[in-house]
């Protein structure tokens, strides 16, 4: 049939790995005794994929139709040994033989075998008349393995429409706009990214011996608890835009609305202390909505032999959590013996911190005599914390939602030109307006009963004769909870990078070498400058599950918490392009 094309493909992914972690004695407390760890990992993923595909043109008119399958299959094999204690650290003796085998528990081994596999049929129309009317709708139906057998199929429509004005013949008349579009679109999505298994409980056997009678019998331990309802995640966004261009393409004009709400997310809830150190389970817990405004500008033109454009870019995005399927907030951000730095619940975004408010330092027995009771062991130089619900005392219930760890909005400008064999080009990005705890600022302050450094401004602590000062008194034990969730380690993370900077030039014009397209030597810098008040590492932190009670808590409740990330590198190239 004129028009059709069937296609069918099948393709793998093979990995093979392997591991080899051997930790030296460094001192008696450090890598002490020796181990080795090895693994071997074999990871293959198939995929198969069949379409049949149609496309014809009638007069004005295009139709197009798409009807599609994949599937996807993933097996990964895992074995690996260790071993303690050896007694010699030259890299001909790491090896697994070479330990002490005589000890107890020297030597250890594992294994495990994981499978995953994804099956999805697909369907895609669309229809365009002179290309000033276009038409486009998708649905698609997904099974996946790691949902339980009730829940294991999703369906995801989505639809999208667009009118080029500017090909109307009422538009040929205004010269000066290029091109001017209409966009609307409505869709669905799905997410199954949370593990493996996440429907089934995980148990452990073996790790304990019981006497019943005269039977010994192998115990069992459940490592994390399954939940056989979880089903699909769920995103709907709906997205109005405008396209323009001006003066024959010379400035671009592209704005989008957009709204996406995201229902029956997947995250681990964390559970009572009574239920033990079982990870928990994921729950399909909330519904949260994300709406905002999206604008990008290019102008580009020239002046004799000089070529230049300028671009720019601005997004705000809100976040909101809509709903909480128990109705219990979220808490999130663990690490610290004070609790959850975030609390996640209706009409506040997702991570919200959850703090105490400063009102600066105590500097003096009167003035802590006739405050709000925090602790019977406060003293001058202690923080002094805010008495939110006016019952007369500091206690969790002044703990309130206290900044944002999403921006007001965030930009980026990119400059470039050239002018005879000279070239440049350069990338500016920067967000504002959101907040940071500063964590690892928590450490760095109160590190006296630790083994590494602190800050240098703790050298401006608070002492009886330096009193004009933010930074408390020096405290081993923190007896009034200094350390405590709370405003004094919150950072405004505002910033601006220079991401990128490239200069070149092409020496083909003064070589006039025949076989030689082009001869260009260039230098670069990556993140050249950071211009911010963070006292942090690096203002653009990443995420982090921040939880180091090991439960796996999603790091979407954590986004704003610096634990101490490592800064982006800055790094100079300098490099060489030759073109035949």
């Amino acid at each position: 049939m004129e028009g059709l094309k069937l296609r069918s493909t099948l393709g793998g992914d093979f990995q093979f790995e392997r591991e080899k972690l051997f930790k030296k004695r460094l001192s008696a407390a450090v890598y002490d005794p020796t181990s080795l760890n090895e693994g071997r990992v074999f990871n293959q993923t198939l995929v198969w994929n069949n379409t049949a595909d149609f496309q014809r043109t009638f007069g004005d008119h295009r139709i197009s139709a798409l009807l599609g399958m994949e599937a996807i299959q993933n097996h990964t094999d895992y074995l690996g040994a260790s071993a303690n204690n050896f007694r010699r650290n030259d890299p001909l003796f790491r090896y697994i033989d070479a330990s002490i085998p005589e000890e107890i528990g020297n030597l250890g081994a594992s294994g495990i075998a994981t499978e995953w596999a994804l099956l999805s049929y697909f369907a895609q129309a669309g229809y365009s008349f002179k290309n000033r009317y276009v038409l486009s709708a998708a649905v698609r139906r997904d099974g996946s393995s790691r949902f339980g057998r009730n829940n294991r199929w999703g369906v995801f429509p989505s639809v999208s429409a667009a009118w080029n004005i500017s090909n109307e013949r009422f538009f040929e008349n205004i010269k000066f706009v290029s091109s001017l579009k209409f966009r609307a679109s409505w869709g669905r999505l799905g997410n199954q990214e949370i593990g493996i298994y996440p429907y089934s409980s995980l148990v452990s056997t073996g790790d304990f011996v019981y006497v019943f009678g005269n039977e010994i019998v192998t115990g069992a331990t459940i490592l994390e608890t399954g939940n056989s309802n979880i089903r699909w995640e769920t995103s709907e966004q709906s997205n109005l835009g405008l396209d323009m261009s001006f003066w024959g393409d010379r400035l671009s004009l592209t704005a989008d609305l957009f709204r996406k709400r995201t229902d029956d997310i997947l995250v681990r809830v964390p559970v009572p202390q009574a239920g033990g150190a079982v990870r928990p389970p994921f729950v399909n817990a909330a519904s949260v909505e994300n709406k905002g405004v999206e604008l990008g500008l290019i102008y580009k033109n020239r002046a004799g032999k000089f070529n230049y454009n300028i671009g720019a870019n601005i997004s705000a995005i809100r976040n909101e959590v809509l709903s909480i399927a128990d109705s219990e907030p979220i808490l999130g951000g663990f690490g610290l013996s004070d609790g959850a730095l975030t609390k996640t619940e209706p009409g506040h975004p997702v991570g919200s911190f959850f703090l105490y408010e400063t009102e600066g330092l105590f500097q003096t027995q009167a003035e802590i005599d006739a405050s709000p009771f925090q602790t019977i062991n406060t003293r001058p130089g202690d923080v002094k914390f805010a008495d939110l619900n006016g019952d007369n005392k500091i206690d969790d219930k002044d703990r309130q939602h206290i900044g944002n760890p999403f921006p007001d909005f965030t930009y980026g400008v990119n400059l470039g030109f050239n002018w005879n064999n000279f070239d440049f080009s350069t990338l500016i990005q920067g967000v504002y307006g959101n907040d940071v705890y500063f964590l690892y600022g928590n450490f760095a302050y109160e590190t006296q009963s630790r083994g590494f450094n602190s800050y240098r401004d703790i050298l401006n602590r608070w002492t009886p004769t330096n009193t004009n000062t933010d930074i408390p008194k020096v405290s081993l034990d923190d007896r009034n909870g200094n350390r405590r969730p709370s405003t004094r380690f919150l950072e405004d993370g505002s910033y601006l990078r220079i991401r990128n900077v490239t200069l070149g030039y092409n020496f083909k014009s003064l070589l006039k070498w025949e076989n030689v397209a082009g001869l260009r030597l260039y230098v670069t810098a990556q993140n050249a400058l950071t211009f911010t008040k963070y006292p942090g590492l690096d203002p653009e932190i990443q995420a982090n599950a921040n939880d180091t009670r090991g439960l796996g808590l999603s790091s979407d409740l954590a986004v704003g918490i610096d634990w101490g990330t490592v800064p982006a590198p800055r790094t100079f190239i300098a490099g060489l392009k030759l073109d035949f």
